[in-house]
């Protein structure tokens, strides 16, 4: 049995831990509503692979407690660039009701996957784009992570990240789009632990 279907079948019945700070708005931001998915790679675009979450380009990797690196508070995640040939990829959550004018904060936790970027030449600083999408446009901010060093997911590397935008619409669908370099790249930004609140 690979290590990878090893990792899956340890995951059977079990679901992914909860963010002890919550998803705030979002349906299911910490992926807890979903079963621990081992060592999921390469979910193609148009997937549901968690309540309230679509593939939405390429594929991505999804990883539970035991599934690639040691996330704080054995949370699963996501690296937005998955397996295969498809590479880089982006996840959506469904709307949410907002309040337009209103100031949101979009807290995560933030880090890199650098472990195939040697031999498949891919970047070594991670590049993601993250997106309030609303009926009268969208606001974007860009997130970098230099995984030189050893700062890395590997290495249980992980950083909280905020980000404060003032919603434009009754209703607001929050993005997670990697920008890496070549798009056949698999290993990108990884994320966990997504809540948004009002402020």
């Amino acid at each position: 049995m690979s290590l990878a279907k090893a990792r899956q079948a340890t995951a059977v019945g079990s679901h992914c831990l909860p963010s002890p700070a919550g998803s705030g708005i979002l349906r299911d931001g910490d992926f807890s509503l979903a079963p621990d998915p081992g060592s999921r790679q390469g979910i193609p675009a148009g997937t549901r692979f968690a309540p309230g979450w679509v593939v939405t380009q390429r594929t991505i990797d999804f990883y539970g407690q035991h599934g690639a690196w040691p996330v704080p508070g054995g949370l699963c995640s996501i690296d937005l660039d998955g397996s295969g040939p498809n590479g880089v990829g982006a996840i959506a959550h469904a709307p949410v009701a907002t309040t337009p004018g209103a100031s949101y904060t979009l807290g995560f936790l933030f880090s890199g996957n650098r472990h195939c970027a040697a031999f498949q030449h891919g970047p070594l600083v991670k590049t993601m784009t993250v997106k309030a999408v609303g009926a009268l446009g969208t606001l974007r901010h860009r997130f970098r992570w230099s995984t030189l060093h050893d700062h890395d997911a590997e290495h249980g590397d992980f950083a909280t990240e905020a980000w404060v935008f003032q919603a434009t619409s009754d209703a607001t669908r929050i993005v997670f789009q990697s920008d890496d370099q070549p798009v056949t790249s698999n290993c990108g930004p990884v994320i966990a632990a997504v809540a948004l609140a009002q402020n």
